[in-house]
């Protein structure tokens, strides 16, 4: 089900906007602190967009603030910290998820050189080492060979197999140093 449906409802977002300010204001019960830990979950479970989260986590970064200084009930601040953690691992997941899944991602560019200039050299073995699908490797590599920076090299005993090479690694500033 995705975040904001067609029908015109409000999106786990903005229901949680409207509710945390009464929620808030309650003692921080344990029927209050599960409410709005089921609020955070819907927009997590509902795949709500990064923006959502980047801004749930905003509402609630200020909410702990207000609870470390007294402005809301206190007892807030331990379920605060802890939702924020959530959100927090959540969004450095996304992230992490956005990038190994971009074959142009410069640091996943940058990582199947190096596995590479380790001695990695097949798509299979290279995405295991990287925890990343064999087929973004093999994009990856192919943007690489047709730069130059990469080729194939010579083939192995089993022919499904397709190893690459640095064309010239002194030339990417890594390997050798020059004497």
């Amino acid at each position: 089900m995705p975040c904001m449906p067609d029908s015109g409802q409000r999106s786990p977002y903005q229901i949680f906007r409207a509710m945390r300010p009464r929620l808030l204001g309650r003692p921080a019960d344990i029927s209050a602190v599960s409410l709005l830990g089921q609020a955070v979950s819907h927009v997590l479970d509902e795949n709500c967009s990064d923006e959502d989260v980047r801004l749930m986590i905003a509402d609630l970064e200020a909410d702990s603030s207000n609870a470390a200084v007294g402005e809301i009930n206190r007892l807030w601040e331990l379920p605060l910290v802890s939702l924020l953690g959530l959100l927090r691992q959540n969004m450095k997941y996304r992230e992490f998820l956005a990038e190994i899944l971009n074959p142009s991602a410069e640091t996943l560019r940058a990582k199947v050189l190096t596995a590479i200039d380790a001695g990695i050299g097949t798509p299979t073995d290279i995405g295991v080492a990287l925890e990343s699908p064999t087929n973004v490797v093999l994009r990856v590599l192919r943007e690489l060979a047709d730069e130059g920076t990469v080729e194939p090299a010579e083939p192995t005993a089993d022919r499904r197999e397709r190893p690459y090479r640095r064309v010239n690694p002194a030339d990417e500033g890594v390997g050798n140093a020059p004497e």
